[in-house]
């Protein structure tokens, strides 16, 4: 038997866990009614009810983005109006409802850098056009189904070029690889993620950045479904070369990268003994 560091540095063998967990679960959901509650009725239910999976209502978003606006003025000293229901041939950003609540320095920093590039672009205040993510992705088609729809839908009214996908490995997923299962005709709207977008703009030096206030040490995690399932690979890392001298590379990284072990809804799910898991064997951030 290989030792435990020999059988952790050797690539993945091609067994798809995420895929597993959501057809044991899928038969569950669809055919017994049994859901976990974190990804159904806290997930799924909420975001198609309330608008976002974190019970965030349209009013209170767009609240948020005006604390937002009053955030961006404060730290670079001008004011940036976040773009709301715009229609035309722009960019439609759908993104992670952490990034209008915790994470909110990622919304900031998309508001910031498109704005500097002169990019067109347009959040949705429509009930799940401001939360990417999409919870059937972990337990059930039909409810995946339901949030792809709304999310072309929004889109599509928009009339905007694309949809483009902020942070959130499942969001990738769900709005892109699994979505190509469900939407077609005119609702086959373009699909991408913003890390090539964001490689234009920096490679191309449609804004200028100093690397030299980058002098320390990086190194990037490549998410999941982001990498291993989607192949995107090289644009960050792009991006990384251009303004991060010291950048460097993980063992292993890419295609073969290491899980960070908080896919398929474990994360969020703690009637189970994940957080347990996660506290005593991950390193602390």
């Amino acid at each position: 038997m290989q030792p435990l560091s020999k059988v952790c540095t050797d690539v993945p063998i091609g067994v798809d866990n995420a895929l597993i967990t959501h057809e044991l679960r899928k038969l569950f959901s669809q055919e017994l009614g049994i859901a976990p509650e974190e990804i159904h009725a806290k997930g799924s239910v909420q975001h198609l009810q309330k608008g976002s999976s974190t019970g965030m209502i349209r009013q209170a978003f767009k609240d948020t983005l005006e604390f937002l606006e009053d955030d961006i003025e404060e730290k670079i000293g001008r004011r940036i109006t976040l773009p709301v229901d715009k229609k035309g041939p722009i960019f439609f950003l759908c993104t992670t409802p952490e990034s209008f609540c915790r994470g909110r320095r990622i919304l900031e920093a998309f508001a910031i850098i498109f704005d500097a590039a002169g990019i067109n672009w347009t959040l949705s205040s429509e009930v799940l056009g401001y939360d990417a993510v999409n919870y059937g992705v972990w337990y059930d088609d039909v409810q995946l189904a339901r949030v792809v729809l709304k999310h072309a839908q929004i889109a599509k009214e928009l009339g905007v070029r694309k949809i483009v996908i902020g942070e959130c490995g499942h969001a990738h997923k769900a709005i892109t690889v699994i979505a190509d299962r469900v939407l077609n005709e005119d609702l086959n709207i373009p699909r991408e993620s913003c890390l090539p977008i964001i490689e234009d703009i920096v490679v191309n030096e449609r804004i200028k950045l100093d690397p030299a206030k980058n002098d320390f040490p990086i190194v990037l995690h490549d998410p999941c479904n982001i990498v291993r399932l989607m192949g995107i690979v090289e644009p960050q890392r792009k991006i990384l070369r251009k303004i991060a001298p010291h950048y460097r590379e993980m063992t292993p990284h890419g295609v073969e990268n290491y899980c960070c072990g908080r896919g398929s809804g474990f994360a969020i799910m703690p009637s189970l003994n994940f957080p347990d898991w996660e506290s005593e064997y991950l390193p602390a951030a």
